[in-house]
């Protein structure tokens, strides 16, 4: 359905959900500052890196313009520590659907 949703729209989009325990409070703390950080180092700004969290842990979907916003974000994904960490995420194209996804 998001792929249908980015080709109607041309937009690109970055799919997120935090797949682990949401017990593990620490965990969750810890990638969500990492993300943080991320964002700050990327000229991403707080409200935004906001914004973009509340989407990308809880299972939604964060639309772009442009294929370079959506994966200045999607590469967060692909960093060391992430990559392989229970917060899955995939990059959508609106012309070739899901092009990339950080599953191990």
């Amino acid at each position: 359905m998001l792929e249908i949703s980015c080709r109607h729209l041309n937009s690109w989009a970055v799919y997120a959900n935090y797949t682990g325990s949401t017990e593990d409070l620490r965990s969750i703390e810890n990638l969500c500052a990492k993300f943080f950080h991320w964002c700050e180092n990327h000229g991403i700004e707080q409200e935004r890196a906001n914004q973009l969290v509340q989407q990308l842990m809880f299972g939604h979907a964060a639309l772009f313009e442009n294929a370079q916003q959506a994966g200045t974000v999607y590469r967060f994904f692909d960093e060391p520590g992430i990559l392989g960490s229970p917060w899955f995420a995939c990059l959508v194209s609106p012309t070739e659907g899901i092009i990339e996804e950080n599953a191990t």
